[in-house]
């Protein structure tokens, strides 16, 4: 399933860069451009990393929280289906 549709990244490949050793939402960025459109795909993305990192656990790259990271002007217009 394509988790970020502005830069064709799927799920699987989210889950393949995790067991590979990408931890963090800015690596799995540099590597994708996944969320560099709309951003939409960023809360999808660190979800998937959660459950199929190999590693220690997975943050943000940085001492933000995940939500100031992913939306930064203090919150998104997109709401996921609950």
């Amino acid at each position: 399933m394509y988790v970020c549709i502005c830069n064709r990244v799927n799920d699987r490949q989210i889950q393949k860069l995790a067991r590979q050793g990408v931890s963090c939402l800015d690596e799995l960025q540099e590597r994708t451009s996944l969320g560099k459109g709309c951003g939409c795909c960023m809360l999808e993305a660190e979800q998937i990393l959660e459950e199929h990192c190999s590693g220690p656990g997975v943050n943000s790259g940085n001492q933000h929280s995940n939500r100031e990271t992913l939306f930064p002007m203090g919150g998104s217009n997109f709401e996921p289906a609950v």
